[in-house]
């Protein structure tokens, strides 16, 4: 937390300050030490002026103003020409810059390129390789616009294809494959050529032995549809036609159980008359009415007879019904069998075992030859020497001094280069760097020269009790690159003018606030509760809060003692 003051701060600079007085003097006593004092005669008071400006705290160091930091370069292995003595035929200027993609040095004729990548190189990539070091060598050719397909970290024909077209944009020659390897890749590709001839007259003479033709298997097919369809057309007659016989008995049953109700109510009516009541009037029947309820009961019963007869015969046709539908949908299945071992027969194809065998050898020999094929492919082909690329962090870079010379033998670092833009570094005491951050501003601030950046990076570990911090400048003259410069980091700062007094001007109450005394007109004060803000060059930003401070009012700091003798 950067902001300045808190209260307790503020009081222990008033303290400060009040010492400091004493030790100067030894006649200014600050007002709480006058307030103490209660014996006469009062002492003077010592008053500034407020003050408005813009308050602000900074951290102040030395730095130098350089090229990034310095690297040895030197070959990752060998170059293409194997036996080659590796002398320096070309190579970069001192002081040159490079950027990536450019060649560093050429070494018996090849070049070493420069290219951006945190991966030193540590094989020699060819076809086939994988690894995180093929995705940075892609990545690079990707950026150089040589390479159009997304990098990944497999090299395949479009790895080698923007190597070549690296090394054809510089001038040179991809290092490819040598006349042995390209003849065993020729031989390789006519086996597999060879193999693939031998399946395909294989499966010719399978399929030269002739099996149902086209027309046969569709008519087997159709039968078997229609027979499927016979089949759910006869499960659904049945259904229908069953439901229907049972709904007929059971009305047939409804119809004898009212014939069986009206026969016994006759039955009843005429046993109650012949017993010498009418079922009606409860008087004896006349023989004409005897002979009616005679007549109604002979009815009953011949209505009972039919009913019971009906009844038999839906009981029977629902059983016979259900008979009949069992043994149509049963025959409709078994046409369904037939027609499907029918179809079965028909598919079924021809015996050529003895021809399958030898197709199944003849794909056995394609795979080992396309087998063989791609291990030479894997290692054949265009691949990147070591020796020919050097991978560097910040890339472009500026070539600070030449350890070859044209026509000297490469044995060890043969540069050194620097990161080609200009950096302030910084040391910093360790206090201070814990109140900066990065991104924030940083001034040069040398005799009539101010220059602005913002902080970089800064170091997470001391040395000596100083951390580096690195500052990115906007512009730097050339005449200032290697100096010493003064480096002014604002760490706050009050946002414009803001009222200002010195650090003795406040004191504390009883409840912890702040408050200055203020003099109205000579002899005259009051109080005024402030709150503290940011405090720099011995002086603290107010904010009044129970009373009105303008710039200019005259605040104690003091007061002057008189002696007693007057």
């Amino acid at each position: 937390m950067r902001r300045g003051t808190v209260l307790v701060l503020v009081l222990v600079a008033v303290a400060a300050a009040a010492v400091g007085g004493w030790m100067a003097g030894r006649s200014i006593e600050s007002p709480a030490e006058a307030a103490a004092r209660a014996a006469p005669p009062e002492p003077s008071l010592i008053t500034v002026a407020v003050e408005k400006t813009t308050l602000s705290a900074d951290v102040i160091a030395r730095g130098d103003i350089v090229f990034d930091d310095p690297v040895s370069v030197a070959l990752s292995g060998a170059t293409g020409d194997a036996g080659v003595t590796p002398v320096v035929t070309r190579i970069a200027d001192e002081g040159s810059e490079l950027a990536e993609g450019d060649v560093m040095v050429e070494v018996a004729g090849r070049p070493v390129f420069l290219l951006t990548g945190v991966i030193p190189v540590f094989r020699d990539p060819r076809p086939g390789t994988e690894g995180i070091d093929v995705l940075q060598l892609e990545e690079a050719l990707a950026r150089l616009g040589y390479m159009g397909e997304t990098p990944d970290q497999q090299w395949t024909s479009a790895t080698g294809a923007a190597i070549q077209a690296m090394y054809d944009a510089a001038g040179y020659r991809a290092v490819g494959a040598d006349e042995s390897e390209l003849s065993a890749l020729e031989g390789a590709r006519e086996r597999v050529v060879s193999a693939q001839r031998s399946v395909t007259e294989a499966d010719r003479a399978i399929n030269e032995v002739t099996g149902a033709t086209k027309s046969e298997i569709l008519a087997a097919r159709a039968e078997v549809a229609a027979a499927e369809d016979t089949v759910e057309l006869a499960v659904l007659t049945e259904d229908g036609v069953n439901d229907a016989a049972v709904r007929a008995h059971s009305e047939s049953e409804a119809r004898l159980a009212d014939a069986e109700t009206a026969a016994t109510r006759a039955a009843d009516r005429l046993a109650r008359a012949e017993g010498g009541k009418h079922p009606d009037t409860g008087l004896p029947p006349t023989p004409e009415e005897l002979t009616q309820l005679r007549q109604e009961d002979l009815e009953a019963r011949q209505a009972l007879g039919a009913a019971q007869t009906e009844e038999a015969a839906a009981a029977h046709t629902v059983k016979q019904t259900a008979a009949e539908q069992a043994a149509a949908v049963a025959q409709a299945r078994a046409a369904l069998d037939v027609a499907k071992a029918r179809l079965d027969e028909v598919l079924k194809p021809p015996d050529r075992s003895g021809l399958s065998e030898a197709a199944s050898a003849a794909r056995r020999e394609l795979a080992d030859a396309n087998e063989a094929l791609a291990d030479l492919q894997a290692s054949v082909g265009t691949w990147l020497p070591a020796g020919e690329v050097v991978f560097l962090e910040r890339v472009p870079v500026r070539v600070n001094a030449l350890a070859a010379t044209l026509g000297s033998t490469i044995s060890g670092p043969f540069m050194t280069v620097s990161g080609s833009e200009i950096t302030l570094r910084v040391q910093v005491q360790e206090s201070d760097a814990a109140t900066l951050e990065v991104g924030d501003a940083a001034i040069v601030d040398e005799a009539e020269v101010t220059l602005e950046g913002v902080i970089a990076s800064i170091a997470e570990q001391a040395n000596a009790g100083r951390i580096a911090v690195e500052v990115t400048l906007a512009e730097i003259p050339e005449e200032l690159v290697g100096a010493n410069v003064k480096v002014v980091i604002p760490i706050e700062s009050t946002a414009g003018d803001v009222l200002a007094v010195p650090a003795a001007a406040l004191s504390a109450t009883a409840d912890g606030s702040a408050r200055v005394e203020v003099e109205d007109e000579p002899g005259k004060t009051r109080f005024v509760t402030v709150e503290p803000g940011l405090a720099a060059g011995g002086l603290v930003e107010i904010t009044p809060l129970d009373g009105d401070i303008e710039a200019g009012a005259r605040v104690v700091v003091g007061r002057a003692a008189v002696d007693d003798d007057g």
